[in-house]
């Protein structure tokens, strides 16, 4: 298991509309065995209250390109009415190696 943090400071010169800013990510990775792993983890900036959400699930069958990964994404957007939405969204992926010559 391992546990990151980074940070990134974006600043602009002259910046008269105050849009530098320091991205924050935080991540965490656990690996079941070299073939199976978990992937989570958060951002934001501190120019907007926004915090965004990722997981990933990562299966290899057929090292070291055949996969399948389970992507999980969850976003706050635009504040409606006093409101925040959010946004859910997963994904499949899966990738598989085709030789065309030998």
């Amino acid at each position: 298991m391992s546990l990151a943090y980074s940070g990134d400071l974006i600043k602009f010169t002259p910046d008269i509309e105050e849009n530098s800013t320091l991205i924050n990510v935080l991540s965490v990775n656990y690996n079941f065995t070299n073939n199976l792993w978990v992937k989570l983890f958060a951002q934001n900036s501190t120019s907007s209250s926004k915090v965004y959400f990722y997981g990933l699930a990562g299966w290899r069958f057929r090292p070291p390109f055949g996969a399948i990964y389970l992507i999980y994404s969850h976003d706050q957007e635009a504040e409606l009415m006093g409101d925040l939405a959010y946004s859910d969204a997963f994904f499949l992926k899966i990738t598989l190696p085709i030789a065309l010559i030998r």
